[in-house]
């Protein structure tokens, strides 16, 4: 899927799991020097404004694939469409500018690529130009033993890719408020049935599975609630080290009261509510959360 780029994010400043395990490329090496082809190519132009431009698809930034074949000194641009080897001496490229075959937005954390492999001198050379919204830097890519063939650049990154997608993301300001709302009614409908009280003796699993289910119920089933009730409403406040989102609770010593923070590696969202202190909820809008410690 493409989307149309909004502002230009630098790479260097992106943080890059999908290859994180590929090194930069040397500029002098050939698999740099390939790529810094394709960055120059581009011209700092994103895929839409190179489109409008060449009309390809193929090629939308109208790369010189001939110039490029001989600026590396090979012999032919490879006509393989199956992802076999290819022979000594051919260029192996997939000029589309477009994330791994296709599968994914077109953003900065899956960004579009140009994958491309070369056997030279006996060696099988493989890399990528990426960046988004227009190709910015070029890494190695270890292609193992797979065919020399851009097709298993393309594999490698697909791969790398559906991890990035199925990984634990922190939940949206606008998903944290949703949430709270459910986690806080669910809380509340507990506490008017069990006399105003939310906990009694420190007896926290059920109220704890009253908000999960509630939480549940409006569509949040990927948001941990812990199994024991935070220390209190700054521990409850704590970053998460890793993506995801969590409802953390907090009781008073009364069991009549209780904090809950919906948190994440990056923001807190919290209902607040103690009758000892006021008879109102205090309601926190998303905020920077703090750092773990």
């Amino acid at each position: 899927m493409r989307f149309s780029a909004i502002s230009i994010v630098l790479l260097a400043m992106l943080p890059l799991p999908a290859w994180a395990a590929d090194p930069i490329a040397d500029p002098a090496s050939p698999v740099g020097i390939a790529g810094q082809f394709i960055v120059d190519a581009a011209g700092g132009q994103s895929y839409e404004d190179a489109y409008a431009r060449t009309r390809s698809d193929y090629n939308p930034y109208g790369i010189d694939l001939d110039a490029l074949v001989a600026k590396l000194g090979l012999a032919k641009l490879s006509e393989d469409g199956t992802g076999a080897a290819i022979a000594a001496g051919e260029l192996s490229i997939l000029p589309q500018f477009n994330t791994p075959w296709g599968k994914f937005s077109f953003t900065a954390e899956t960004p579009p690529t140009v994958p491309f492999t070369f056997l030279q001198d006996g060696r099988c050379e493989a890399g990528y130009a990426v960046g988004f919204p227009f190709p910015q830097q070029v890494f190695v890519a270890d292609i193992g033993d797979a065919p020399c063939s851009a097709y298993a650049v393309e594999d490698k990154l697909f791969a790398a890719y559906r991890a990035i997608e199925k990984a634990p993301k922190g939940l949206s300001d606008a998903d944290l408020e949703a949430a709270m709302r459910a986690a806080y009614t669910a809380a509340a409908a507990y506490s008017s049935a069990h006399g105003n009280y939310f906990a009694r003796d420190g007896v926290f699993a059920p109220l704890r599975d009253a908000v999960a289910a509630g939480l549940l119920g409006a569509g949040f089933s990927t948001l941990v609630v812990p199994a024991e009730p935070a220390a209190g409403l700054a521990a409850a406040r704590a970053c998460l080290a890793a993506p995801g989102t969590e409802l953390r609770i907090a009781l008073n010593a009364s069991g009549d009261g209780l904090s809950l923070v919906a948190v994440t590696d990056a923001r807190d969202y919290i209902y607040h509510y103690d009758p000892h202190e006021a008879p109102d909820i205090n309601v926190t809008a998303a905020e920077a959360c703090l750092a773990p410690g």
